[in-house]
């Protein structure tokens, strides 16, 4: 029988691995010349009692367990973890490697980060149809636009009738070749259509449901600034995308309703 941590465990490296984001980095290791007496958040001195986390991958050693807690916290609620969670240290953009979140973070806060990065990765899955339970943040993975299944969410029991409506199901042949060109995109979140003029930059507002929304990548964030510095990381990072979400989802999903 495997443990609630030895479950996160294994969603976290496979989200790590199929980012590609170890394989990007682990010739680009470097060695911080930066040493500390004291936590850079809290300032208090690390001793026996109060424990520095050194970053395995940038080997940065500027935070105290308690405060890199908080800090993965504070990222995983307000969503900025993609394409992956970075150093603490302000002009860091190295990823976090998995050790050093199962090593310094309990067992709760790698649930929430895993049920957090699943979520935002789902969004980028065309055939997700979310629950249509309000509270709900799980939902189905639909085969094909015009089927239409009953099923049950397995997160909050609620029975629902599933089905992948085609975005440009209801739009004329001109708009729908526009869409097809990538003239016109649609909102990962409402579907409302945008387009964008040449040189703008790729992060935009949906001028309908107020989320904001990444015009290459389809990435969703709550302010411009998680989207901004997302963007910069994926720069960072090189291509961190090219991977295969419904397989994500159809493999990770299962996993993470038997813990959460």
């Amino acid at each position: 029988m495997l443990t609630r941590k030895t479950m996160v465990t294994k969603i976290l490296g496979s989200a790590y691995g199929s980012t590609k984001v170890g394989d990007m980095f682990s010739i680009k290791k470097r060695k911080s010349t930066v040493e500390f007496d004291h936590c850079q958040v809290c300032f208090l001195d690390f001793d026996e009692d109060v424990f520095v986390v050194t970053m395995e991958n940038c080997t940065h050693a500027m935070i105290c367990t308690d405060c890199f807690e908080n800090y993965v916290k504070i990222k995983v609620r307000d969503k900025e973890i993609m394409p992956w969670l970075i150093c603490a240290d302000e002009k860091c953009k190295i990823p976090v490697s998995i050790p050093d979140l199962l090593n310094n973070i309990s067992t709760s806060h790698l649930v929430d980060f895993a049920h957090t990065y699943l979520q935002k990765t789902m969004v980028r899955a065309g055939n997700w149809v979310e629950c249509s339970k309000d509270e709900c943040d799980f939902g189905f993975l639909a085969q094909m636009p015009s089927s239409k299944r009953r099923k049950t969410c397995k997160a909050c029991g609620t029975k629902q009738v599933v089905r992948l409506e085609a975005a440009t199901d209801k739009l004329d042949d001109g708009f729908q070749k526009m869409v097809k060109e990538g003239v016109i995109r649609l909102c990962p979140t409402c579907k409302h259509p945008a387009m964008k003029d040449y040189g703008m930059c790729n992060i935009m507002e949906c001028g309908k449901c107020g989320v904001w929304w990444n015009w290459k990548t389809y990435a969703t964030g709550k302010s411009y600034s998680s989207l901004k510095n997302e963007l910069e990381c994926m720069e960072a990072f090189g291509s961190l995308v090219n991977f295969n979400i419904n397989s994500i989802c159809n493999s990770l999903i299962p996993q993470l309703l038997r813990i959460y």
